[in-house]
């Protein structure tokens, strides 16, 4: 080793062959490399540690040599998820842990990382790009991607961006109404955002921010659609508007919006046959977002009579935190000045395929660029059920990636007649009951590669100085295949008798069956019996998440429900949020001490259709 300071070692290898190959080269010492800890200035709270094999018996392997690797003390966490990420191949068995520290990681790997795939970016080509859909207003909440905002800077530079181009607009700016600091400014916020003014801006922000952060992260859209406002996004995603002229509209939409009398919308789980001749001539079908889903709009007294009368007849109408009666009657006062505004902004033909929650069908040039088009979108019903039904129909859709705030839309795929049991329908944001903040994204990160989606490793670490640490090594299955020794030659007589078989190596067993609910007990047994009778579904496992495999507020009440009167012990909605899938909620049940009062009534809006 050189001297500290003091040049580094070379050393030259020659080699001359005998028949005339000369080769030399030149060598030189490694660098030294300094033990650091984890860096103080980490942006990012918590690491991806992706774990990939050719088969399931190795894939445990790895997660338990990896759990292993990390127990003595060593290199930081990021560098333990940059080396996983970029030192490895993938192959198709895949799973994969969120962590933010050792600790948390070791755990994790050891009580079994997130299922694998199988076939993962196989089968002759790459998957199909993801659908990125974007919802429309009512998911929006003070501190909506907060930790995105505070550690990714592609995330935060669009938001700083939107902010500055809404300022002379709104007069205020909108990161002070989303990421208010303290309590006094949280209440300003939260009366801010009951703005239509306000909140649809803000929530367009986001979903926009969103959209390139995927993007940045490889992650790009083979076809985008929007509910309502969520149009606007998709269409600025898709090439048809910039970003400036974008938000100008979606600011004159939500003035002119709140310019009308007061309106209210109603989702009523009625099919529109039978919900139209209960609306006379005051109210309007203002969205289709499921054959038994719609939402009515009106001027609000209309909205109150009509939840009565459907009340008296058992049908459950649930308002919405919308203070305007958008895509109905009341809007076409305003229409004429909305499509001139329109008219006055750049419009250009996708330059992806957009499906259209007007017509269900994709977006036409003529009609991206017409402001009529734009114009009938504010006053006329949303048909998202149509939209669904074109995105599910098309071959060439991959996963569903559901770009803004909780998982209304993903929540409207799973149930829509034309979704199949493999689509992959993921959230990016949670719920703002849910507790795992900024988990959301990586989470979601992680299952688009499991399937096969590429993600650009490098961009997830971009500005981070990361380096490659050695990790455990590949299990790899060895089997042996002896060739043994030739036998005497057999007798003459035998020569002609059947050749006896080549031996064969043992077949690998074929991995055992996930525990259901029929080999569970106790406690789970009950949590997967509820599980199972309120989503409608059989084989729940004590892994699956309710909510992923398409539950809600609604039947989550009935799950747990049921859950209460089966073991006497009640547990509010948001328990569930914290603790989804049925272990975790059964290891709930079973370590604390709950109380038995009735099931809390919150409010979570997990499946808030809006304007």
């Amino acid at each position: 080793m050189a001297a500290p300071g003091g040049p580094a070692r070379r050393a030259g290898v020659n080699s001359l062959g005998l028949g005339g190959t000369n080769a030399h080269v030149i060598v030189e010492e490694a660098p030294v490399v300094e033990p650091v800890a984890e860096p103080a200035g980490d942006r990012r709270p918590l690491h991806l540690l992706p774990l990939s094999a050719r088969s399931p018996r190795a894939l445990d392997a790895a997660a338990a040599r990896l759990a292993d690797g990390l127990r003595p003390a060593g290199a930081p966490l990021g560098d333990v998820a940059w080396t996983l990420q970029t030192g490895r191949r993938a192959f198709p068995h895949r799973a994969f842990v969120v962590a933010a520290d050792r600790d948390q990681a070791i755990a994790a790997l050891t009580d079994g990382p997130h299922g694998a795939a199988t076939g993962a970016g196989t089968g002759g080509g790459a998957p199909p790009d993801p659908a990125f859909l974007f919802p429309g207003q009512g998911g929006q909440h003070v501190g909506m991607a907060r930790d995105l905002y505070e550690h990714e800077p592609v995330f935060r530079a669009e938001i700083d961006h939107c902010a500055e181009l809404a300022l002379p607009a709104l007069g205020l700016d909108l990161r002070d109404v989303l990421y208010p600091r303290g309590p006094a400014r949280d209440r300003t916020a939260e009366q801010a955002m009951a703005s239509m003014r306000i909140a649809q801006p803000a929530l367009f922000a986001v979903e926009y921010a969103l959209a390139r952060l995927w993007r940045s992260w490889g992650v790009r859209p083979g076809v985008v659609a929007g509910h309502s406002l969520g149009a606007y996004a998709a269409a600025t995603i898709a090439g048809v508007l910039e970003v400036a002229d974008a938000l100008h509209l979606v600011l004159e939409r939500g003035r002119l919006l709140e310019s009308l009398p007061d309106g209210a919308m109603l989702a009523v789980p009625l099919p529109e046959r039978e919900l139209l001749p209960r609306l006379g001539d005051r109210l309007s079908i203002a969205a289709i977002n499921g054959p038994a889903q719609c939402v009515v709009a009106g001027h609000a007294l209309d909205v109150a009579a009509l939840r009565r009368r459907l009340a008296t007849d058992g049908v459950d109408g649930r308002v919405l935190r919308i203070s305007a009666a958008a895509h109905s009657f009341l809007v076409e006062p305003v229409v004429a000045e909305f499509e001139r505004a329109v008219a006055r902004v750049r419009l250009t033909p996708p330059s992806l395929p957009w499906v259209s929650d007007r017509t269900g069908a994709l977006v036409t040039a003529e009609q991206a660029c017409d402001p009529a088009y734009w114009g009938a979108h504010l006053r006329h019903t949303v048909r998202f059920s149509d939209a669904l039904a074109t995105l599910l129909g098309r071959p060439e859709t991959g996963p569903l990636l559901e770009i803004g705030p909780g998982r209304t839309l993903g929540t409207l795929a799973r149930r829509h007649p034309a979704a199949d049991a493999g689509r992959l329908v993921l959230p990016s944001l949670p719920h703002p009951s849910e507790a795992d903040g900024g988990a959301r994204a990586m989470l979601t990160a992680a299952w688009l590669w499991q399937t096969g989606v590429e993600i650009d490793w490098p961009a997830l670490h971009d500005g981070e100085p990361r380096r490659r640490t050695p990790l455990p090594t590949y299990p790899f299955e060895r089997r042996p295949f002896r060739l043994d020794p030739p036998a005497a030659p057999p007798p003459l007589q035998a020569v002609r008798s059947a050749p006896e078989p080549e031996p064969q190596p043992d077949p690998e067993p074929e991995p055992a069956r996930p525990e259901t609910e029929a080999g569970m007990d106790g406690t789970r047994r009950v949590v997967a019996h509820a599980f199972a009778t309120v989503l409608g579904m059989d084989g729940i496992g004590p892994h699956d998440d309710f909510f992923e495999l398409g539950g809600d507020s609604l039947v989550a009440a009935q799950a747990l429900a049921m859950i209460r009167e089966a073991t006497g012990r009640a547990l509010t909605a948001r328990a569930l949020f914290r603790a989804p899938t049925v272990a975790r909620l059964a290891r709930l049940l079973d370590t604390e001490h709950l109380d038995t009062e009735r099931l809390d009534t919150e409010r979570l809006d997990t499946e808030r259709p809006a304007s």
